[in-house]
This record gives structure tokens, C-alpha cells and sequence, in this order.
């Protein structure tokens, strides 16, 4: 006897069920299969989710590392070139793309230059 496990959008499976016996899963061995079945769904859609949403919040974070780096370089840039953060914002995304280097490299460069340290990354986010 198979049974579909329904994940939500981010897993799916199936339950398997077997006998040595033909014909062993009467109308009651079914309907508590099926019961157990929808329960299983519901654990393996919650567990999809929240690795989900773990991802989802690695992801978030190394973006707000990242951008810590690329505002402190648009900073540089406009102390240097006395123009504002949208004019700083697209003399670093040129070098960026001139140079086919991450946004955040191209700015962590500039700091170190300026600085003659290594930048920080950003404080972690507690959320």
C-alpha cells in the first residue's frame, strides 16, 4: 500500500507500506494508514518549512554582512569624489562589473586601501 506524503511546495514523499500477505490492508488497516499518512504530512511540511526559513534567514544575514561592506565603500567613495550615495553606488557597481567581482569584494578592496586593515564584516544579526 502507498500513500502520498504532501510536503507544501518545498517536499513531497510517500508512505510504503507492505505485507508478506495479499490483500492485508482491510478497510481499517487503510483508514489508519491514511490517518497516519495526513499527520506524517503535516511533520514533514513543518520540517520543510523551517529549513525553509532557515535558509531563508542564513541568506538574509549574509546579505546584511554584506552590506555593511558595500555602504562603508559607497562612504569612501563619496568622501573621495565629493558626489553623492547614488553616484558612489554606481562608480562602485562599474567597478564591480568592469572588474566581474562582487559588489562586496570590490568594496572591501577600497577599504583595506583606505584603512590599510582588513574591514570588519558587520555585527551579527540576534533576531
Amino acid at each position: 500500500m502507498s500513500l502520498p506524503l504532501d510536503g507544501g511546495e518545498h517536499a513531497a514523499g510517500s508512505l510504503d507500506l507492505y505485507s508478506r500477505q495479499a490483500k492485508a490492508f482491510g478497510p481499517t488497516a487503510q483508514a489508519e494508514a491514511r490517518r497516519f499518512a495526513n499527520e506524517a504530512s503535516r511533520a514533514l511540511n513543518l520540517a520543510a518549512r523551517r529549513a525553509h526559513d532557515r535558509e531563508i534567514t542564513e541568506q538574509l544575514r549574509a546579505a546584511l554582512a554584506s552590506r555593511t561592506l558595500i555602504d562603508q565603500g559607497i562612504g569612501i567613495i563619496m568622501g573621495q569624489n565629493q558626489c553623492d550615495a547614488d553616484t558612489a553606488f554606481a562608480i562602485l557597481r562599474a567597478a564591480s562589473q568592469r572588474r566581474n567581482v562582487k559588489l562586496r569584494v570590490v568594496s572591501a578592496e577600497l577599504i583595506t586601501a583606505v584603512t590599510h586593515r582588513t574591514p570588519r564584516q558587520g555585527r551579527r544579526f540576534q533576531g
